[in-house]
C-alpha cells in the first residue's frame, strides 16, 4: 500500500531548524484519492476528511488530520507565496525566499480580479522586495533558494503546495469557483539547467482520476498574458477549474482511503464545499517528479508563476507545508492539527538545457 506521511509544523512549535517539532499523517495513494493535472497531484482536504471519518469516526473538523486550518497565525512559519492578510508573520519569509504576493481581497460585489506573477500582465502584482534580492530572483516569479527550500522541508521530505477556495457562498454555485494554473521551474545557477512541472488542465482534457504524471511532461509553454479564462469552465487547454461544490455519488461515498469498500457503508449521495474561506485550506497539491528533481543537486533556485482568474470575494492563499518520506514513524499527537524516488535517468530525460 502507498503512504507518505504529510508533516507539518504548529505554528506555538514550529521554527527553521533541525529539531522543529513536527506532527504527520498519511497522504494516502493518489489511485483512489487524487486527480492528475499535468505534473502534479490535486488532492481534496475535504473528502480526504470525510473518508478518514467514515473510516475512523471523530468528525471532519478540527482533530481531523485532513483538516488543514490555514488562518496568518497557523501559517505564519511556513513559506507563503500568495494572501491577502496583512499580518506580517504570514506575509514575510525567510531568507532566500521572496515574502509572500499580495493576492486580490475585497473584490466589488458583482465584478471579478485576476491575479499573475507577471508583473506586467492583467491582474499582474509586482515582486515582493523587488528582483534580484538573491541570486536567481527575478521579478516575475515567486523564488526561493533551493537550498532554502530543502533546509525548510528537511532531511529526506516533499514539498506540498496547500490552496485555500475563498469565493462569494452567495448565488449561483457556480459563483464559488475560480481558474488557476501554476508552473514551477527549477534553475540552476549557471544557467546550463532548467527544469518545468505545470499544474495544468492537460490540454483541456481535464484531471485524471489517479493518473500517472510521468506520462505529462512540460514544453515550458505557459498560456499569453491575455489567456485567462473570463468564465468558468473545465475544458481551457491551461487552466484549472477549482471546485467550490464537489458532488461524489453512489458507491464512490464508500471507499475509503486505501481504495475499498467501508464495511457497513450505506451509499448515498454527498456535496463536499471546498469554499473554505481563508482559513481552511481545500486542496494538497503534491508533485514526485518535482521533488526528485528538487533534491537531485542540479538546480540552484526553485521559481513559481500562478495565475488566476475569476476572483470574486477575499483573498486565496497559497502556502507550502512538508511531506515525509515513506517508512517515517513519525505518528500525530491525538487532537493536534497536523499539515501535511525518481531514479537519475528520468532526471535526465526530465531536464531541459538552455
Amino acid at each position: 500500500m502507498f503512504h507518505r506521511k504529510l508533516a507539518c509544523f504548529s505554528a506555538a512549535a514550529f521554527a527553521l531548524t533541525a529539531g522543529a517539532s513536527a506532527y504527520a499523517f498519511d497522504l494516502p495513494d493518489p489511485t483512489y484519492n487524487a486527480y492528475q493535472y499535468g505534473d502534479f497531484y490535486s488532492y481534496s482536504l475535504p473528502i480526504l476528511a470525510y473518508k478518514y471519518d467514515l473510516e475512523n469516526g471523530g468528525g471532519v473538523g478540527p482533530g481531523n488530520p485532513y483538516y488543514v486550518a490555514s488562518s496568518s497565525g497557523q501559517i505564519k512559519d511556513l513559506p507563503v507565496i500568495g494572501t491577502g492578510t496583512s499580518s506580517t508573520p504570514a506575509t514575510t519569509n525567510v531568507t532566500g525566499m521572496d515574502d509572500a504576493y499580495p493576492t486580490p481581497d475585497g473584490v466589488a460585489s458583482g465584478t471579478t480580479a485576476m491575479f499573475q506573477t507577471t508583473t506586467s500582465n492583467p491582474g499582474g502584482v509586482a515582486d515582493p522586495g523587488g528582483a534580484n534580492e538573491f541570486t536567481g530572483d527575478t521579478e516575475n516569479t515567486w523564488d526561493s533558494r533551493v537550498s532554502a527550500m530543502t533546509d525548510f522541508l528537511g532531511a529526506g521530505n516533499d514539498l506540498v503546495f496547500f490552496f485555500n477556495n475563498n469565493q462569494v457562498n452567495s448565488g449561483s454555485a457556480e459563483n464559488q469557483n475560480l481558474m488557476a494554473w501554476a508552473q514551477v521551474i527549477l534553475r540552476s545557477d549557471d544557467g546550463t539547467q532548467v527544469a518545468y512541472f505545470d499544474f495544468t488542465n492537460n490540454g483541456g482534457a481535464g484531471g485524471t482520476p489517479g493518473g500517472d504524471v510521468t506520462s505529462y511532461t512540460s514544453s515550458g509553454a505557459a498560456p499569453g498574458a491575455n489567456d485567462a479564462p473570463t468564465t468558468i469552465t473545465t475544458t481551457d487547454p491551461y487552466y484549472v477549474k477549482s471546485g467550490g461544490q464537489v458532488t461524489l455519488s453512489g458507491v464512490e461515498t464508500c471507499i475509503g482511503l486505501d481504495g475499498t469498500y467501508v464495511a457497513g457503508c450505506t451509499p448515498t449521495t454527498q456535496t463536499f464545499n471546498h469554499n473554505l474561506g481563508a482559513n481552511q485550506a481545500a486542496y494538497a497539491l503534491w508533485s514526485p517528479e518535482l521533488n526528485a528533481a528538487l533534491r537531485s543537486g542540479l538546480y540552484d533556485v526553485i521559481q513559481v508563476d500562478i495565475r488566476m482568474s475569476m476572483l470574486n470575494n477575499g483573498y486565496e492563499q497559497i502556502f507550502v507545508g512538508a511531506v515525509t518520506t515513506p517508512g517515517t514513524t513519525q505518528v500525530a499527537e491525538p487532537g493536534m492539527l497536523a499539515l501535511f524516488g525518481l531514479t537519475l535517468p528520468w532526471l535526465m530525460r526530465r531536464r531541459v538545457r538552455a
